[in-house]
């Protein structure tokens, strides 16, 4: 299935991978939890691990803060599905440009930093070509 994952300190990327909980949780790297984000009619589900010792990686809207790897993919009667081209492309804009925390005054802060791309020999997954926002 055709998925984003998104590590910390670098943009999205795109990767072909099996759509089996074995899979997912090799990836993710722990154990797997599930938020939705609605997409015109359908639903794009982010599958992120729950360890408080990965680095910090992203805000999103209803989690919060996102801790180590995450993967963006469809979801359709609560199954995990492969994302359209103009899915990837929408999430791979939003999710382009890393952040780094810091903490001021007691309080987290969220500041984008200039993305990095993941070498293709580093990547997981099938990554097959470089996306349009990679180049």
């Amino acid at each position: 299935m055709k998925v984003l994952i998104v590590e910390p300190g670098y943009s999205p990327y795109e990767a072909d991978i099996e759509n089996t909980p074995t899979a997912l949780t090799a990836i993710l790297e722990s154990e797997q939890y599930t938020a939705a984000f609605p997409f015109d009619n359908t639903v794009i589900a982010a599958v992120y691990g729950g360890d408080a010792e990965k680095p910090y990686n992203r805000t999103l809207g209803s989690i919060g803060l996102v801790q180590g790897r995450f993967i963006v993919c469809g979801s359709r009667r609560g199954r995990f599905v492969g994302l359209t081209r103009e899915q990837a492309q929408r999430y791979s804009r939003r999710l382009h440009f890393p952040e780094k925390f810091e903490e001021r005054d007691g309080r987290l802060y969220s500041l984008p930093c200039d993305p990095k791309i993941k070498p293709k020999d580093e990547r997981l997954g099938d990554p097959g070509r470089f996306s349009f926002f990679e180049r």
